[in-house]
């Protein structure tokens, strides 16, 4: 009995303490708050063998921050938000036609280092029936050979190419751990750009980043398929606010679903979670195009996007 009771009570001050970690971090409060609450629980906790009113404001305290962290939206959390400039525009999407669709607010910055750049955006019309091939990019940071950014790029006949990143709409003075996005601190957005902006940006810019290309399988009406998916999705999300999560609605796991509505034979396995070897996985299922009997290495060693000089 003694035993189980000291489980629970352990159980309850571990879940106090996680408590007070969540409402600090959702509430964006400085750490000397979490610090005072750490105090309080850990006062708490130990009068609990002596008062049973301690055991009820641990639990309630518990209960009502995880409600809280339940019930709260993403228009309730960003309602005053002011994003970063590198994501404080949601692109629009419009078709005019059946063919025919018209992005706005594509972002088109100039960089001269990664944090100094002319922030422009533009209009562009595409041309579904323009569209030709698809490109799959990885971008490797800190030398991680396990995690990476993915993105897709769209190839058209016109000489146009549309890429897009799924990234964290962050507001300024938040942080960009991604451990925040367990917190619901950060919104998702699709972020259309040209390669120059968005592929440049990591191979040329950004001390660190390893940044692979490769041309993929998809037929011209898989690829077709794709964009349209993909400006719905887009055009969706310009209507409403929905949370960044770590693993149910990142880079990856959010293009994943599309994937496999166009190529229904493509599957997942654990390297969706270590999405940096997702290359390699994709490889295997004949999803990236490359030469008769290539290996992947070498593949992969011909793929990575070398710096401007």
């Amino acid at each position: 009995m003694n035993c189980a009771r000291a489980i629970l009570h352990t159980l309850l001050l571990a879940a106090s303490l996680a408590a007070a970690v969540t409402l600090t971090v959702m509430m964006n409060w400085e750490w000397t708050v979490c610090h005072i609450l750490t105090v309080a629980v850990l006062v708490l906790w130990l009068g609990i063998r002596r008062r049973r009113g301690c055991a009820y404001a641990l639990a309630v305290f518990v209960l009502a921050v995880g409600g809280f962290y339940a019930m709260l939206t993403p228009e309730q959390q960003f309602r005053n938000a002011r994003w970063e400039k590198t994501c404080a525009r949601k692109p629009q999407v419009r078709r005019l036609d059946r063919n025919r669709f018209e992005f706005r607010d594509v972002r088109d910055f100039r960089y001269r280092t990664e944090h100094d750049f002319d922030v422009r955006y533009r209009n562009e019309i595409y041309d579904v029936d323009r569209l030709e091939s698809l490109d799959l990019a990885l971008s490797h940071w800190d030398g991680m050979d396990s995690i990476a950014h993915m993105m897709l790029c769209f190839n058209f006949s016109d000489g146009k190419s549309a890429a897009l990143s799924v990234e964290m709409q962050c507001p300024q003075g938040t942080s960009r751990a991604y451990y925040t996005t367990l917190f619901k601190q950060h919104a998702l957005i699709y972020i259309w750009a040209p390669p120059k902006d968005l592929f440049d940006l990591r191979s040329n810019f950004r001390s660190g980043e390893a940044l692979y290309r490769y041309r993929t399988t998809a037929a011209k009406a898989e690829v077709r398929q794709l964009f349209l998916l993909l400006a719905e999705r887009t055009a969706d999300l310009y209507g409403h606010l929905e949370f960044y999560r770590t693993v149910r609605g990142n880079c990856t796991t959010e293009l994943l679903p599309y994937l496999k509505a166009v190529r229904p034979d493509l599957h997942w396995d654990y390297r969706v979670l270590l999405n940096g070897t997702i290359d390699r996985m994709f490889f295997e299922q004949g999803f990236l195009r490359h030469k008769p009997g290539e290996s992947f290495e070498s593949l992969r060693a011909g793929s990575i996007v070398r710096n401007r000089p």
